[in-house]
Protein backbone atom coordinates (compact mmCIF):
# COMPACT_ATOMS: atom_id res chain seq x y z
CA UNK A 1 0.00 0.00 0.00
CA UNK A 2 1.16 3.55 -0.75
CA UNK A 3 2.23 5.70 1.55
CA UNK A 4 -0.60 8.19 0.83
CA UNK A 5 -3.28 5.24 0.98
CA UNK A 6 -1.89 4.44 4.26
CA UNK A 7 -2.14 8.40 5.34
CA UNK A 8 -5.41 8.17 3.91
CA UNK A 9 -6.82 5.23 5.78
CA UNK A 10 -5.32 6.00 8.98
CA UNK A 11 -7.06 9.61 9.23
CA UNK A 12 -10.64 7.72 8.26
CA UNK A 13 -10.21 5.42 11.31
CA UNK A 14 -9.22 8.15 13.77
CA UNK A 15 -12.33 9.91 11.89
CA UNK A 16 -14.46 7.04 12.49
CA UNK A 17 -13.34 6.40 16.28
CA UNK A 18 -13.71 10.07 17.47
CA UNK A 19 -17.27 10.28 15.72
CA UNK A 20 -16.51 13.17 13.79
CA UNK A 21 -17.91 10.22 10.63
CA UNK A 22 -21.14 8.87 11.77
CA UNK A 23 -20.81 4.65 10.57
CA UNK A 24 -23.91 2.83 9.78
CA UNK A 25 -22.98 -0.47 11.27
CA UNK A 26 -25.87 -2.25 9.12
CA UNK A 27 -24.67 -1.76 6.17
CA UNK A 28 -20.62 -0.71 6.76
CA UNK A 29 -20.89 2.49 5.15
CA UNK A 30 -19.74 5.67 6.25
CA UNK A 31 -22.62 8.45 5.84
CA UNK A 32 -22.24 11.78 5.45
CA UNK A 33 -25.74 12.37 6.01
CA UNK A 34 -28.90 10.06 5.24
CA UNK A 35 -32.24 10.99 4.33
CA UNK A 36 -34.79 8.79 5.41
CA UNK A 37 -37.57 7.79 2.36
CA UNK A 38 -40.22 9.12 3.70
CA UNK A 39 -38.96 12.63 3.85
CA UNK A 40 -40.76 14.88 1.49
CA UNK A 41 -38.06 17.48 0.81
CA UNK A 42 -36.02 18.02 -2.41
CA UNK A 43 -33.53 15.30 -0.66
CA UNK A 44 -36.07 12.42 -0.32
CA UNK A 45 -35.35 8.87 -1.01
CA UNK A 46 -31.70 9.75 -1.06
CA UNK A 47 -28.96 8.82 1.04
CA UNK A 48 -25.12 10.23 0.67
CA UNK A 49 -22.04 7.45 0.82
CA UNK A 50 -18.73 7.44 1.28
CA UNK A 51 -15.93 5.26 2.92
CA UNK A 52 -15.14 1.30 3.19
CA UNK A 53 -17.66 -0.94 2.49
CA UNK A 54 -16.26 -4.13 4.28
CA UNK A 55 -19.43 -6.61 4.18
CA UNK A 56 -21.71 -7.79 1.18
CA UNK A 57 -23.92 -4.76 0.71
CA UNK A 58 -26.80 -3.85 -1.80
CA UNK A 59 -27.51 -0.73 -3.15
CA UNK A 60 -31.49 -0.97 -3.74
CA UNK A 61 -33.71 0.70 -6.36
CA UNK A 62 -35.81 2.68 -3.33
CA UNK A 63 -32.91 5.06 -3.04
CA UNK A 64 -30.84 7.65 -5.04
CA UNK A 65 -26.60 6.90 -3.72
CA UNK A 66 -25.08 10.61 -3.77
CA UNK A 67 -21.07 9.99 -3.55
CA UNK A 68 -19.52 12.29 -0.94
CA UNK A 69 -16.12 10.49 -0.69
CA UNK A 70 -14.59 7.43 -2.31
CA UNK A 71 -16.13 4.29 -2.27
CA UNK A 72 -14.19 1.23 -1.05
CA UNK A 73 -14.78 -2.29 -1.82
CA UNK A 74 -13.00 -4.71 0.26
CA UNK A 75 -10.95 -7.41 -1.03
CA UNK A 76 -13.56 -10.71 -0.27
CA UNK A 77 -16.56 -8.36 -0.48
CA UNK A 78 -19.26 -7.84 -2.62
CA UNK A 79 -21.38 -4.28 -3.28
CA UNK A 80 -24.28 -5.44 -5.90
CA UNK A 81 -26.28 -2.74 -7.34
CA UNK A 82 -30.34 -3.54 -8.52
CA UNK A 83 -31.61 -2.17 -11.43
CA UNK A 84 -32.76 0.90 -11.31
CA UNK A 85 -30.47 2.72 -8.78
CA UNK A 86 -28.98 5.90 -9.73
CA UNK A 87 -25.63 6.54 -8.57
CA UNK A 88 -24.45 10.75 -8.11
CA UNK A 89 -20.75 11.55 -7.80
CA UNK A 90 -19.52 14.48 -6.32
CA UNK A 91 -16.10 16.66 -7.32
CA UNK A 92 -13.41 14.20 -6.93
CA UNK A 93 -14.84 10.94 -5.86
CA UNK A 94 -14.59 7.33 -7.15
CA UNK A 95 -15.78 3.69 -6.90
CA UNK A 96 -12.42 1.40 -6.06
CA UNK A 97 -12.97 -2.09 -6.06
CA UNK A 98 -10.45 -4.44 -4.35
CA UNK A 99 -13.57 -7.32 -3.88
CA UNK A 100 -16.70 -7.49 -6.35
CA UNK A 101 -19.02 -4.95 -8.09
CA UNK A 102 -21.73 -6.21 -9.78
CA UNK A 103 -24.43 -4.15 -11.48
CA UNK A 104 -27.51 -5.43 -12.92
CA UNK A 105 -29.85 -3.26 -14.51
CA UNK A 106 -32.29 -4.03 -17.63
CA UNK A 107 -33.02 -2.63 -20.84
CA UNK A 108 -35.66 -0.28 -19.97
CA UNK A 109 -34.15 0.09 -15.76
CA UNK A 110 -31.04 0.22 -16.28
CA UNK A 111 -27.97 0.93 -13.55
CA UNK A 112 -26.49 4.77 -13.87
CA UNK A 113 -22.94 6.22 -12.41
CA UNK A 114 -22.85 9.61 -13.43
CA UNK A 115 -21.80 13.60 -12.04
CA UNK A 116 -24.05 14.95 -9.55
CA UNK A 117 -24.18 17.98 -12.09
CA UNK A 118 -25.29 15.39 -14.92
CA UNK A 119 -29.00 17.54 -16.44
CA UNK A 120 -30.20 14.39 -17.81
CA UNK A 121 -30.37 13.15 -14.16
CA UNK A 122 -31.70 16.08 -12.77
CA UNK A 123 -28.58 17.96 -12.15
CA UNK A 124 -27.44 21.79 -13.06
CA UNK A 125 -24.95 21.00 -15.72
CA UNK A 126 -21.36 19.69 -16.25
CA UNK A 127 -19.46 22.53 -17.86
CA UNK A 128 -16.04 21.92 -16.92
CA UNK A 129 -12.89 20.22 -14.92
CA UNK A 130 -14.79 20.15 -11.63
CA UNK A 131 -18.04 18.73 -12.62
CA UNK A 132 -16.07 15.08 -13.92
CA UNK A 133 -15.85 12.86 -11.49
CA UNK A 134 -12.82 9.70 -11.04
CA UNK A 135 -14.44 6.90 -12.51
CA UNK A 136 -14.60 3.36 -11.69
CA UNK A 137 -11.15 1.54 -10.68
CA UNK A 138 -11.20 -2.33 -10.51
CA UNK A 139 -8.10 -3.08 -8.75
CA UNK A 140 -5.89 -6.31 -9.36
CA UNK A 141 -7.63 -8.43 -6.83
CA UNK A 142 -11.43 -6.49 -8.08
CA UNK A 143 -14.13 -7.41 -10.41
CA UNK A 144 -16.83 -5.66 -12.04
CA UNK A 145 -19.32 -7.24 -13.93
CA UNK A 146 -21.88 -4.51 -15.29
CA UNK A 147 -24.77 -5.17 -17.80
CA UNK A 148 -27.23 -2.73 -18.79
CA UNK A 149 -25.59 0.22 -17.13
CA UNK A 150 -24.38 4.14 -17.64
CA UNK A 151 -21.02 5.86 -16.65
CA UNK A 152 -21.41 9.05 -17.56
CA UNK A 153 -19.03 12.06 -17.28
CA UNK A 154 -16.32 10.35 -15.19
CA UNK A 155 -12.68 10.58 -16.16
CA UNK A 156 -11.18 13.71 -14.45
CA UNK A 157 -7.89 14.24 -13.77
CA UNK A 158 -6.45 12.38 -10.85
CA UNK A 159 -2.62 12.71 -10.56
CA UNK A 160 0.23 12.29 -13.56
CA UNK A 161 0.28 8.75 -12.45
CA UNK A 162 -3.22 7.21 -13.46
CA UNK A 163 -4.93 6.88 -16.71
CA UNK A 164 -7.70 9.09 -16.51
CA UNK A 165 -10.68 7.47 -17.46
CA UNK A 166 -14.61 6.47 -16.65
CA UNK A 167 -13.68 2.50 -16.06
CA UNK A 168 -10.10 1.79 -14.79
CA UNK A 169 -9.65 -2.14 -14.91
CA UNK A 170 -6.54 -3.50 -13.49
CA UNK A 171 -8.42 -6.92 -12.71
CA UNK A 172 -11.52 -8.66 -14.14
CA UNK A 173 -14.06 -6.92 -16.45
CA UNK A 174 -17.45 -8.66 -18.07
CA UNK A 175 -19.43 -5.20 -19.61
CA UNK A 176 -22.49 -6.25 -21.54
CA UNK A 177 -25.61 -4.12 -22.92
CA UNK A 178 -24.39 -0.79 -21.71
CA UNK A 179 -23.17 2.40 -22.43
CA UNK A 180 -19.75 4.65 -21.41
CA UNK A 181 -19.43 8.39 -22.76
CA UNK A 182 -18.69 11.39 -21.58
CA UNK A 183 -15.38 10.70 -20.67
CA UNK A 184 -12.80 13.33 -19.77
CA UNK A 185 -10.10 11.49 -20.97
CA UNK A 186 -10.74 7.30 -22.28
CA UNK A 187 -13.74 5.64 -22.02
CA UNK A 188 -12.23 1.60 -20.60
CA UNK A 189 -8.45 1.27 -19.96
CA UNK A 190 -7.14 -1.78 -19.50
CA UNK A 191 -4.18 -2.89 -18.05
CA UNK A 192 -4.78 -6.39 -16.64
CA UNK A 193 -3.48 -9.88 -16.67
CA UNK A 194 -6.78 -11.56 -16.79
CA UNK A 195 -9.43 -12.13 -19.42
CA UNK A 196 -11.85 -9.25 -20.09
CA UNK A 197 -15.27 -9.16 -22.20
CA UNK A 198 -16.76 -5.88 -23.41
CA UNK A 199 -20.38 -6.66 -25.27
CA UNK A 200 -23.08 -5.19 -26.82
CA UNK A 201 -22.12 -1.84 -25.46
CA UNK A 202 -21.95 1.96 -26.83
CA UNK A 203 -18.66 3.11 -25.96
CA UNK A 204 -19.39 7.12 -26.86
CA UNK A 205 -18.48 10.58 -27.21
CA UNK A 206 -15.41 9.92 -25.21
CA UNK A 207 -12.88 13.09 -24.58
CA UNK A 208 -10.12 10.72 -25.78
CA UNK A 209 -9.88 6.98 -27.01
CA UNK A 210 -12.84 4.61 -26.52
CA UNK A 211 -10.92 1.48 -25.29
CA UNK A 212 -7.08 1.44 -24.48
CA UNK A 213 -5.87 -1.62 -24.23
CA UNK A 214 -2.40 -1.51 -22.45
CA UNK A 215 -0.97 -4.70 -21.41
CA UNK A 216 2.72 -4.18 -22.48
CA UNK A 217 4.06 -7.03 -20.09
CA UNK A 218 6.01 -9.82 -21.87
CA UNK A 219 4.24 -12.66 -19.24
CA UNK A 220 0.54 -11.44 -20.81
CA UNK A 221 -1.26 -14.70 -21.39
CA UNK A 222 -4.79 -13.48 -21.14
CA UNK A 223 -7.75 -12.51 -23.67
CA UNK A 224 -9.17 -8.99 -24.69
CA UNK A 225 -12.83 -9.58 -26.13
CA UNK A 226 -14.55 -7.20 -27.36
CA UNK A 227 -17.52 -7.64 -30.02
CA UNK A 228 -20.78 -5.78 -31.53
CA UNK A 229 -20.19 -2.55 -29.73
CA UNK A 230 -20.19 0.75 -30.69
CA UNK A 231 -17.85 2.76 -30.77
CA UNK A 232 -18.13 6.14 -32.11
CA UNK A 233 -17.49 10.06 -31.54
CA UNK A 234 -14.95 9.35 -29.56
CA UNK A 235 -11.74 12.20 -29.23
CA UNK A 236 -8.68 9.99 -30.08
CA UNK A 237 -8.87 6.21 -31.00
CA UNK A 238 -11.78 3.76 -30.84
CA UNK A 239 -10.29 1.24 -29.80
CA UNK A 240 -5.90 1.48 -29.01
CA UNK A 241 -4.27 -2.04 -28.78
CA UNK A 242 -0.86 -2.97 -26.95
CA UNK A 243 -0.82 -6.44 -26.02
CA UNK A 244 2.13 -7.93 -25.52
CA UNK A 245 3.52 -11.52 -24.82
CA UNK A 246 1.25 -14.70 -25.78
CA UNK A 247 -1.86 -12.52 -24.40
CA UNK A 248 -4.43 -12.43 -27.42
CA UNK A 249 -7.24 -9.94 -28.65
CA UNK A 250 -10.77 -10.72 -30.32
CA UNK A 251 -12.08 -7.70 -32.21
CA UNK A 252 -14.98 -8.82 -34.02
CA UNK A 253 -18.60 -7.23 -35.25
CA UNK A 254 -17.93 -3.47 -33.95
CA UNK A 255 -18.81 -0.36 -35.70
CA UNK A 256 -16.39 1.95 -35.46
CA UNK A 257 -17.50 5.25 -36.34
CA UNK A 258 -16.35 9.02 -36.52
CA UNK A 259 -13.08 8.66 -34.25
CA UNK A 260 -10.57 11.52 -34.15
CA UNK A 261 -7.90 8.76 -34.12
CA UNK A 262 -7.79 5.32 -35.97
CA UNK A 263 -10.92 3.59 -35.53
CA UNK A 264 -8.73 0.64 -34.56
CA UNK A 265 -4.69 1.29 -33.58
CA UNK A 266 -2.79 -1.21 -32.95
CA UNK A 267 0.56 -0.33 -31.47
CA UNK A 268 2.45 -3.28 -29.55
CA UNK A 269 1.19 -6.81 -30.26
CA UNK A 270 2.65 -10.09 -29.43
CA UNK A 271 2.45 -13.51 -30.44
CA UNK A 272 -0.77 -14.63 -29.36
CA UNK A 273 -3.70 -14.67 -31.69
CA UNK A 274 -5.50 -11.66 -32.95
CA UNK A 275 -8.65 -11.32 -34.46
CA UNK A 276 -9.92 -8.11 -36.18
CA UNK A 277 -13.17 -9.17 -37.98
CA UNK A 278 -16.52 -8.38 -39.64
CA UNK A 279 -15.97 -4.75 -38.03
CA UNK A 280 -17.71 -1.89 -39.84
CA UNK A 281 -15.55 1.22 -39.97
CA UNK A 282 -16.90 4.32 -40.57
CA UNK A 283 -15.39 8.33 -41.09
CA UNK A 284 -12.53 7.71 -39.00
CA UNK A 285 -9.94 10.86 -39.13
CA UNK A 286 -6.63 8.60 -39.26
CA UNK A 287 -7.34 5.53 -40.48
CA UNK A 288 -9.85 2.63 -40.28
CA UNK A 289 -7.32 0.42 -38.98
CA UNK A 290 -3.48 1.29 -38.20
CA UNK A 291 -0.81 -1.01 -37.66
CA UNK A 292 2.56 0.14 -36.17
CA UNK A 293 4.79 -2.15 -37.80
CA UNK A 294 7.49 -1.46 -35.33
CA UNK A 295 5.70 -2.86 -32.23
CA UNK A 296 4.77 -6.09 -33.70
CA UNK A 297 6.59 -9.21 -32.32
CA UNK A 298 4.84 -11.67 -34.87
CA UNK A 299 3.04 -11.03 -38.79
CA UNK A 300 -0.57 -10.62 -37.61
CA UNK A 301 -2.28 -9.57 -41.21
CA UNK A 302 -4.19 -13.22 -41.63
CA UNK A 303 -5.79 -12.01 -38.61
CA UNK A 304 -7.14 -8.69 -40.21
CA UNK A 305 -9.90 -9.37 -42.58
CA UNK A 306 -13.77 -9.27 -43.60
CA UNK A 307 -14.00 -5.71 -42.48
CA UNK A 308 -15.81 -2.76 -44.09
CA UNK A 309 -14.23 0.54 -44.86
CA UNK A 310 -16.15 4.09 -46.06
CA UNK A 311 -15.02 7.40 -45.42
CA UNK A 312 -11.93 7.13 -43.54
CA UNK A 313 -8.57 9.43 -43.67
CA UNK A 314 -5.39 9.86 -43.38
CA UNK A 315 -4.12 13.49 -43.07
CA UNK A 316 -6.97 14.27 -45.52
CA UNK A 317 -6.34 11.47 -48.02
CA UNK A 318 -9.29 8.67 -48.42
CA UNK A 319 -8.07 5.59 -46.74
CA UNK A 320 -10.22 3.15 -46.82
CA UNK A 321 -8.42 -0.49 -45.80
CA UNK A 322 -5.27 -1.16 -43.28
CA UNK A 323 -2.82 1.80 -42.46
CA UNK A 324 1.26 0.74 -41.98
CA UNK A 325 3.94 2.09 -40.80
CA UNK A 326 7.31 1.75 -39.36
CA UNK A 327 10.42 -0.10 -38.74
CA UNK A 328 10.07 -3.88 -39.35
CA UNK A 329 11.39 -5.81 -36.21
CA UNK A 330 10.54 -9.59 -37.35
CA UNK A 331 9.65 -10.90 -41.24
CA UNK A 332 6.30 -9.75 -42.15
CA UNK A 333 3.88 -11.47 -44.66
CA UNK A 334 0.96 -8.91 -45.93
CA UNK A 335 -2.20 -10.80 -46.83
CA UNK A 336 -4.72 -10.13 -49.74
CA UNK A 337 -6.34 -6.97 -48.95
CA UNK A 338 -5.67 -3.29 -48.94
CA UNK A 339 -2.80 -1.40 -47.71
CA UNK A 340 -1.54 2.63 -46.95
CA UNK A 341 1.44 3.65 -46.37
CA UNK A 342 0.65 5.85 -43.70
CA UNK A 343 3.88 6.40 -43.05
CA UNK A 344 7.13 4.96 -44.31
CA UNK A 345 7.80 1.34 -44.04
CA UNK A 346 11.77 0.24 -44.00
CA UNK A 347 12.53 -2.93 -44.23
CA UNK A 348 16.19 -3.54 -42.16
CA UNK A 349 19.28 -5.82 -44.06
CA UNK A 350 17.83 -9.29 -41.61
CA UNK A 351 14.68 -8.83 -42.04
CA UNK A 352 11.95 -10.01 -45.28
CA UNK A 353 8.36 -8.30 -46.43
CA UNK A 354 6.60 -10.55 -48.17
CA UNK A 355 3.56 -9.29 -50.56
CA UNK A 356 0.65 -11.96 -51.00
CA UNK A 357 -0.67 -12.08 -54.81
CA UNK A 358 -3.78 -9.87 -55.12
CA UNK A 359 -2.33 -7.30 -52.19
CA UNK A 360 -2.93 -3.95 -53.67
CA UNK A 361 -0.25 -1.01 -51.60
CA UNK A 362 -0.71 2.66 -51.75
CA UNK A 363 0.15 5.63 -51.01
CA UNK A 364 -1.27 8.09 -48.46
CA UNK A 365 0.15 10.93 -49.43
CA UNK A 366 3.51 12.82 -50.38
CA UNK A 367 6.45 11.14 -49.28
CA UNK A 368 5.18 7.48 -48.74
CA UNK A 369 7.73 5.35 -49.10
CA UNK A 370 8.58 1.92 -48.32
CA UNK A 371 12.39 1.42 -47.93
CA UNK A 372 14.33 -1.92 -48.52
CA UNK A 373 17.38 -2.75 -46.79
CA UNK A 374 16.55 -6.40 -46.34
CA UNK A 375 14.48 -8.36 -48.84
CA UNK A 376 10.90 -7.86 -50.27
CA UNK A 377 9.24 -10.78 -52.12
CA UNK A 378 6.13 -9.81 -54.09
CA UNK A 379 5.30 -12.89 -56.57
CA UNK A 380 1.53 -12.18 -57.46
CA UNK A 381 -0.21 -14.05 -60.30
CA UNK A 382 -1.74 -13.73 -63.88
CA UNK A 383 -4.96 -13.43 -61.82
CA UNK A 384 -3.72 -11.76 -59.07
CA UNK A 385 -1.43 -9.46 -59.32
CA UNK A 386 0.03 -7.23 -56.77
CA UNK A 387 0.26 -3.65 -57.26
CA UNK A 388 2.19 -0.40 -55.87
CA UNK A 389 0.46 2.64 -56.92
CA UNK A 390 -1.03 6.05 -55.36
CA UNK A 391 -3.92 6.62 -53.37
CA UNK A 392 -4.40 9.01 -56.76
CA UNK A 393 -4.89 6.18 -59.06
CA UNK A 394 -7.55 6.44 -60.43
CA UNK A 395 -7.53 2.42 -61.95
CA UNK A 396 -7.68 1.75 -58.33
CA UNK A 397 -10.41 3.83 -56.93
CA UNK A 398 -8.35 6.96 -56.86
CA UNK A 399 -9.16 10.86 -58.21
CA UNK A 400 -6.27 10.72 -60.80
CA UNK A 401 -2.92 11.41 -60.75
CA UNK A 402 -2.40 15.50 -61.23
CA UNK A 403 0.73 16.55 -60.49
CA UNK A 404 4.50 15.49 -58.90
CA UNK A 405 3.03 15.17 -55.06
CA UNK A 406 0.65 12.06 -56.03
CA UNK A 407 3.55 9.75 -56.91
CA UNK A 408 4.57 7.09 -54.04
CA UNK A 409 8.25 5.40 -53.59
CA UNK A 410 9.63 2.64 -53.40
CA UNK A 411 13.23 2.26 -52.88
CA UNK A 412 15.56 -1.12 -52.89
CA UNK A 413 19.27 -0.23 -51.19
CA UNK A 414 21.63 -2.42 -51.43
Amino acid sequence: MSKLNKLFFSILIVLMAIGLIPVNSQKNIVYAETYNSTDTSVEADTIHVSGIISENTTWTNNYTYVVDGTIIVQQGVKLQIDQGVMVKFTRGTEIVVNGTLTASGTELDKVVFTSNNDTAYGGSEVTGYYDYWLGITVSSTGEFNGDYIKVRYAGADSNYYTPHCAINVQGKLNLTNSEVSNSKNYGIYLNTSFDSAIKNNNIISNRSTGIYINNTSADATNTMDIENNTISGNGGCGIYVSQAGTGNAVIEGNRIAGNGGSGIYIDIFGTGNLSVRNNNLLNNTESGIYVYLGGLSSSIFTGIADNTYEGNTIRGTLCNGVGIGGNTIVDITLSNAVYYLADFVLVPNDKKLTVQPGTIIKSSSKGSSIYVYGKLNALGTKGSPIVFTSHKDAAYGGSGIAGYYDYCDLSLIN
